[in-house]
């Protein structure tokens, strides 16, 4: 397999993370709203977007890297 072939499924394969992430993110803020518990509901909430904003900019690297492997 061409270098390319291997850059193009590792650009593929992180966009395919990056939506897992993102989806799970967004069933995240979904369920929060049934939990009474407020002060239990914030820290997940805090904790899921610092895990959600580390996957977008882990994405970005990733991509500029593969990207620039067809450049």
């Amino acid at each position: 397999m061409s270098c390319h072939g291997t850059s193009s499924d590792a650009g593929v394969g992180t966009l395919c993370a990056r939506a897992a992430i993102r989806g799970a993110w967004l069933n995240v803020l979904t369920n929060a709203g049934g939990i009474k518990d407020r002060e239990t509901v914030e820290r997940i909430l805090a904790e899921g977007r610092t895990l959600e904003q580390a996957a977008a900019a882990r994405e970005a690297e990733i991509l500029s890297i593969v990207e620039a492997k067809f450049a």
